[in-house]
């Protein structure tokens, strides 16, 4: 019988074991919001062997969540990770570190051409916008429900990608386009809930989204 083959993560927590409670808090609610994180601490089993584990894991996860902190820019397990994703970045010509900086860390250098999230003092926007990104929706889509409402938990985290996924997959229809289609429906005796549909104007027109 073959073996499984695993589960490729979502993403894989690179950081400095200096900063175990926020990368404890962060791969537990992107758990939460449904992200396949792999965080060593959950991962590692006794006996196995810590760098065959990380090697392949860095390798199998579609990002890697980098934690720029005062401790992980001096961590030298962080820089020998953050080399293989660089050169795994390289390689394939993908998008592969997601910067996560906390504790208004300086960037490093080589990483200052990407864009990174600040988790400092606002935590639960930037954890909207990471687990958005990996649930491959857009960032503008996420950036107009944040300027709506500023998350404070993971529900409220849940709710702003819920609303970006909605309208990252409306349907337009010009009003009286569907005025003329409620008509066609109703005739045949099909009526069509208005409270499924809500309108809205953009360039002076005014459209029918479906919820």
């Amino acid at each position: 019988m073959s073996e499984i083959e695993p589960l490729n993560p979502d993403i894989f927590l690179c950081h400095s074991k200096k900063d175990i409670e926020f990368v404890r808090q962060i791969a537990h609610d992107l758990e939460e919001l449904g992200i396949d994180v792999w965080f060593d601490e959950l991962e590692l089993g006794v006996g196995d062997s810590l760098h065959d584990s990380i090697a392949e894991a860095l390798e199998r996860s579609a990002h890697i969540g980098v934690v720029i902190s005062p401790h992980s820019v001096k961590s030298r397990w962080v820089r020998k990770e953050l080399n293989q994703a660089l050169c795994r970045e390289v390689r394939s010509g993908k998008t592969v570190i997601v910067p996560l900086r906390v504790r208004g860390a300086p960037i490093p250098t080589f990483l200052e051409d990407k864009f990174y999230l600040n988790f400092t003092g606002r935590y639960f926007s930037s954890l909207t916008l990471l687990a958005g990104f990996l649930q491959n929706l857009k960032p503008r889509m996420i950036n107009e429900e944040l300027l709506k409402v500023r998350p404070k938990t993971t529900d409220d985290v849940r709710t702003v990608l819920r609303n970006a996924n909605r309208r990252n997959r409306l349907n337009y229809i010009v009003q009286r386009e569907y005025e003329r289609i409620v008509e066609i429906f109703a005739k045949a005796g099909v009526p069509i809930k208005d409270d499924r549909f809500e309108i809205m104007t953009t360039n002076n027109m005014r459209y029918i989204v479906a919820k």
